[in-house]
């Protein structure tokens, strides 16, 4: 039976193993926001360029068609300048208590990394421009895939995280197909790819910070 308020004055251990728990859930909290808020700036950036600028061949060509011209530069500049270091800021959060959490920190990072080279190489400058986004394009949205079908089947492994991929699957067939002059739809293909590679970062996020509570939970109450 238990004594009156015990259960309201946990001892040193659990308090300390409480405490970080809390402390974790809101640096997780934390975490997450700056990743939505990234993800809102560049939902923000393409909608303000195809409300500027409504144009369907950019629809066809994609949504750097939007870094080439002077009416649209500036929010899309913007709009990569924000995302990419929120979308950072809030990966940096997630402590890496574990290989696992290494590995999607650095995996994530590196797609960030190769995005950069989008909105500095306009390809309307000249061929070689022309040729150099092609290729920083291509290396991105291969590591985008790539991301995504770890994410899915290695660390997440639920339906829901396989469903996502299977639209992202689709998205990428898309996107080839827009690239060839199959149809004209290359944005709305993008914009699929880039909403499923964002869904399942947030949901590994949840996942990866929930066992490291639980881990540093333990941990604590192990050392007390």
């Amino acid at each position: 039976m238990t004594g009156p308020g015990l259960a309201d004055n946990p001892g040193p251990g659990r308090r300390r193993a409480m405490e970080a728990a809390a402390e974790a859930r809101a640096g997780c909290r934390a975490g997450l926001a700056f990743i939505v808020s990234g993800q809102a700036c560049f939902l923000a950036m393409m909608l303000a360029c195809c409300a500027i600028t409504p144009s369907r061949t950019a629809i066809a060509r994609g949504l750097s068609y939007y870094g080439t011209y002077a009416e649209t530069v500036v929010p899309y500049a913007i709009g990569f300048a924000l995302y990419i270091p929120l979308t950072a800021i809030g990966i940096a959060r997630l402590r890496p208590t574990s290989t696992v959490i290494q590995r999607f920190r650095c995996a994530v990072l590196i797609v960030l990394g190769l995005t950069v080279g989008v909105p500095l190489t306009p390809y309307r400058v000249d061929l070689i421009f022309d040729w150099v986004h092609i290729g920083v394009a291509s290396i991105l949205f291969t590591a985008g895939f790539a991301l995504g079908s770890w994410l899915a089947l290695r660390l997440l492994r639920d339906r829901t995280a396989r469903a996502i991929l299977v639209l992202q699957s689709g998205a990428a067939v898309s996107m080839l197909a827009a690239q060839v002059g199959w149809h004209n739809y290359m944005i709305p293909s993008e914009l699929l790819f880039e909403l499923c590679v964002f869904g399942l970062v947030v949901q590994s996020v949840r996942r990866l910070q929930g066992e490291a509570t639980a881990v540093q939970g333990r941990n604590v109450l192990s050392a007390a």
